[in-house]
């Protein structure tokens, strides 16, 4: 007891030390700015390593991408931004806001981690195995919803590319020549239920593997790989890599969960830094223009392949993790009671989501629309020099409800998070939780990112479908003892 009082006393002595001898050199604000980042980056960590430790790591687990993405965003990004002692950010000087806004990272990643553990232990200490009917899928209802789903897919988004354009063949000239002023301002003037409909072609593939088990013939898995590389190619082009990721993860994550399997740590080490370097380049070559200065796409990859040091630069100070800075700002125009949103950042958005604007030209701004207008004077704008700032889903919180919205959300989202996990493990054959989890686990670091909305929304779009595609190919199997049914 001693010994291990001495270690405390020691810790504590030479933390204050440490930070006594920082703010002596690099200032008070800068290092409480540090603290609070490696903060969040343990806090974050420890439930990993928890799990490492007693061996029950599941890289599907909703924790592990929650709190990788926290500990980017909130963590490391700060810490590089002190590093580099780079804090304007679109014209503005974010430092006034800096630490505070470090400190919401902070909040958010410890009521999130502290809820979700309490939720994960309750529901294996109190919630005994659920037994249902066995529910199975009847195949042939469910290949006649893939083949539905897979030729509205192509047909809906052939009805957008006739919408870009002047005809079909016009649309697809556009898309093949990738992001460009001219598709992202046709592409605004149709709807998502278009736009997004490849996605269809996804969820397809997602009902063919859980009807089929994932014993796939030969054909059934053409057709899978069909399924899955037609919305990769079309988002690719377009470059909307938000739906690109979904695409491929989730019926992988469905297989993954179904079977059991998880990728092997040596496969790991391969995939995931290609995978790292493609994602962090992809936003700087989406534009045809960029395509076209840099020598296009390939060479893009293989500079970024030979200089890796780069494609991580790019992404710890580029824009796939700025939503502190953005979130600074959003800090500073959001001062009084009167300018909190209340409700309608998380919910308001998503009943204005279905809405399509071509019917209704008139619908409502939503409310990231206009913190966007009040921070940077305009809405969003997917343009090569427009806005769309995201300000990650500790953002959305703090816009409705300011620090109790980030704990007690966030918090929130911890407890559902580890009750879906739970809830799965308890009931693997059902299909329904299956892919309900399987999605939830994809999009979990997506919805952290871009914010609660519309990162909720892109879920929907994934989820609903197989859903839909379960329910309608389910019945029931009753138990055939009737003895037992009676009793």
């Amino acid at each position: 007891m001693g010994s291990r009082r001495t270690r405390v006393v020691a810790w504590i002595a030479a933390t204050a030390l440490t930070g006594g001898i920082l703010i002596v050199v690099l200032g008070a604000w800068t290092t409480v700015s540090l603290f609070l980042a490696a903060a969040t980056i343990v806090v974050a960590a420890l439930p990993l390593a928890g799990r490492v430790r007693a061996r029950s790591f599941d890289l599907l687990e909703p924790i592990v991408g929650g709190t990788i993405m926290l500990a980017v965003i909130f963590g490391i990004r700060p810490v590089a931004m002190l590093i580099a002692g780079d804090f304007i950010y679109r014209g503005v000087d974010i430092t006034p806001e800096f630490p505070y806004t470090v400190a919401l990272g902070l909040v958010g990643t410890g009521t999130f981690v502290a809820a979700y553990e309490w939720m994960r232990h309750r529901e294996l200490r109190d919630s005994p195995s659920l037994h249902r009917a066995e529910r199975r899928i009847e195949r042939r209802i469910a290949y006649g919803y893939v083949a539905t789903l897979g030729v509205l897919s192509v047909l809906l988004f052939g009805l957008h590319l006739s919408w870009l354009g002047s005809d079909l063949a016009d649309g697809l000239r556009l898309l093949a020549g990738g992001q460009s002023p001219e598709l992202v301002s046709r592409w605004a003037g149709t709807t998502e239920y278009l736009s997004t409909s490849p996605i269809l072609a996804a969820s397809a593939a997602t009902i063919l593997g859980v009807a089929t088990r994932w014993r796939l013939t030969r054909f059934q898995l053409a057709l899978l790989a069909v399924l899955i590389a037609y919305p990769l190619v079309v988002f690719y082009l377009s470059g909307t890599r938000r739906y690109m990721l979904p695409c491929l993860l989730v019926p992988l994550a469905t297989w993954m969960l179904m079977s059991g399997r998880r990728p092997g740590g040596r496969l790991l080490l391969v995939v995931i830094p290609v995978a790292f370097v493609v994602l962090a380049t992809i936003p700087f070559v989406r534009w045809a223009s960029t395509r076209d200065e840099g020598g296009g796409v390939a060479a893009a990859l293989v500079q970024a392949i030979e200089n890796p040091a780069r494609a991580v630069q790019r992404f710890i100070l580029g824009p796939d993790t700025n939503m502190v800075p953005a979130l600074a700002i959003e800090v500073s125009v959001l001062r009084s009671p009167g300018d909190f949103f209340y409700g309608r950042a998380t919910f308001g958005d998503l009943l204005l989501a279905p809405v399509p604007h071509i019917m209704i030209p008139d619908k409502p701004q939503t409310a990231r629309d206009e913190l966007l207008t009040r921070a940077f004077g305009a809405p969003c704008q997917v343009s090569a020099e427009g806005v769309c700032d995201d300000f990650s889903i500790v953002g959305t919180f703090y816009q409705d409800f300011w620090l109790p919205g980030v704990a007690i959300l966030m918090g929130i989202v911890g407890a559902a998070s580890a009750s879906l996990w739970s809830r799965w493990h308890r009931s693997r054959d059902d299909q329904r939780l299956l892919l309900a989890t399987a999605t939830w686990a994809v999009f979990v670091p997506i919805i952290f990112r871009a914010g609660f909305m519309p990162g909720f929304q892109w879920w929907l779009y994934f989820l609903v479908p197989c859903l839909l595609g379960v329910a309608v190919s389910m019945r029931a199997k009753w138990p055939t003892d009737h003895s037992s049914v009676a009793s």
